[in-house]
């Protein structure tokens, strides 16, 4: 998806694929089926990510836009065990709308991707991403190689991020983050807390980390409230910064909005609100 854009989104936060929620917690046996199709940046800035499905329910296209302009789009067709994604920028005043770059995701034949291949809109220079989930259908390792700008057939790796994660009762409690390369050489520790699910209710909301599940091809993501994050610096697990989450819900139950802001160390005075779209039956 187009970089410019998703730099916006906190955290790397993406769409999360859908929310699914009670009619009201004393009623379980009554479910109404929601799927998150928006989701806004109300504060510190305006921007917004809306997510078009087909016919089937399957993303078919995600836009972006910047104070209610659309700013930039991409377009998902799948096709014979892949996913192919066309970043596209749009057109601003005397720019013409132009296309950014492919992105293809292979899938495996449990229908999750293996790799991914991002090429950049000249061609010019690619990178490659390769995921390893475990037994539940859970990401447990995402490797990403950046290659050297170059015209040879053979592209020379610059820089390689190696993320692993701890899965618990299915929800991501650590990411581990490895980057070895002529970029630079270091080493990032995460750990993360959740709220209990209140009986009955199962959410699945962007969770602000750095592995942001985008489509569900990507594995299964924890139906769990994020309430910290706590990031630590190097080998030494030295603190650098804790971030929280709290939520407000509308009259069913579901989030509306997810506040962000910094506790200890990161980004000192970090405030943001994200506010969330849903269509239910």
């Amino acid at each position: 998806m187009n970089q410019n854009v998703k730099s916006l989104f906190v955290a790397g936060a993406v769409l999360a694929t859908a929310l699914s929620c009670t009619k009201n917690e004393s009623d379980p046996a009554n479910p109404i089926t929601c799927k998150l199709v928006s989701m806004q940046i109300l504060s510190p800035n305006k921007s917004e990510e809306r997510m078009i499905t087909d016919n089937n329910g399957n993303i078919s296209r995600v836009e972006y836009y910047v104070n209610g302009n659309l700013y930039s789009s991409s377009t998902l067709v799948s096709d014979n065990g892949k996913v192919v994604i066309t970043d596209s920028t749009a057109a601003w005043g005397d720019i013409p709308a132009k296309q950014d770059g492919t992105t293809t995701y292979v899938l495996g034949s449990d229908g999750n991707a293996v790799s991914r291949y991002f090429n950049g809109g000249g061609g010019e220079w690619a990178d490659s991403t390769y995921y390893t989930y475990d037994a539940g259908g859970y990401l447990t390792k995402m490797v990403k190689k950046l290659f050297k700008a170059s015209a040879n057939a053979e592209k020379e790796v610059e820089q390689t991020y190696t993320h692993t994660y701890v899965n618990t009762n299915g929800i991501c409690t650590q990411e581990d983050l490895v980057a070895v390369g002529a970029i630079g050489n270091y080493r990032t520790k995460s750990n993360l807390e959740y709220y209990e699910t209140p009986a009955g209710i199962s959410y699945q909301v962007p969770n602000m980390v750095s592995r942001a599940i985008e489509f569900p091809f990507l594995g299964k993501s924890g139906k769990a409230l994020l309430k910290t994050i706590t990031y630590f610096d190097g080998d030494n697990n030295k603190e650098s910064g804790v971030y929280s989450y709290t939520y407000d819900y509308d009259a069913s139950g579901k989030p509306s909005k997810c506040n962000i802001k910094t506790v200890n160390g990161g980004s000192p005075g970090f405030e943001a609100t994200l506010g969330f779209g849903y269509n239910c039956n």
